[in-house]
């Protein structure tokens, strides 16, 4: 898959890290999960031919599977251990979820080795793919954030209807041309 990625002209490679069934969850075997990501993601990189292998904050509410790669320091804890660049896959939805403070969990993971961002809204309780503006994020502090950091991973919509797409766009844009003119 990588090497196709790497032919289509792929920026980037987004990598889910593993999980554990939740009964089966124990510190030590997602600490060994983490491990065998690294592992992975270090050997993805001698195939990888300029595209950008990111692994992605995963979703913490995913019923009866506990990850191994949903916080900030967990993130770090994989790409530091790979001795080529790894950058991140920052999914917004997730972070709600997990901390219930996305622009944080950006501004922590480091938005310099961000690759690409996944967008879409929730509540923070669960990963629903709602439209921007329909959930808890603070789309405002997101994207001012994002600027601030002269941020330049694409933004990818998670969403599944065209009309959803376009109100999401029509709200980023808003808040673009806000922050524009303070």
């Amino acid at each position: 898959a990588l090497a196709c990625a790497a032919e289509l002209g792929a920026r980037t490679y987004t990598v889910h890290s593993g999980w554990v069934e939740e009964q089966y969850a124990t510190s030590a075997l997602l600490s060994t999960c983490r491990d065998l990501t690294v592992e992975a993601v270090e050997r993805m990189t001698d195939w990888s031919d300029g595209v950008k292998i990111c692994v992605e904050n995963q979703n913490c509410a995913e019923r009866k599977k506990v990850k191994c790669a949903v916080s900030v320091e967990q993130l770090h804890y994989i790409a530091d251990r790979v001795p080529t660049p790894v950058h991140y896959t920052f999914d917004i939805g997730h972070a709600n979820v997990f901390s219930g403070d996305p622009t944080g969990f950006f501004r922590s993971l480091g938005p310099e080795r961000i690759g690409v961002c996944h967008i879409h809204d929730n509540d923070g309780t669960r990963d629903s793919h709602q439209p921007l503006g329909t959930g808890a994020i603070d789309w405002n502090g997101f994207l001012t954030a994002y600027l601030e950091a002269e941020c330049d991973a694409p933004l990818l919509f998670e969403l599944s209807r065209e009309e959803d797409f376009l109100a999401g766009r029509e709200l980023l844009r808003r808040i673009h041309a806000q922050a524009r003119t303070r």
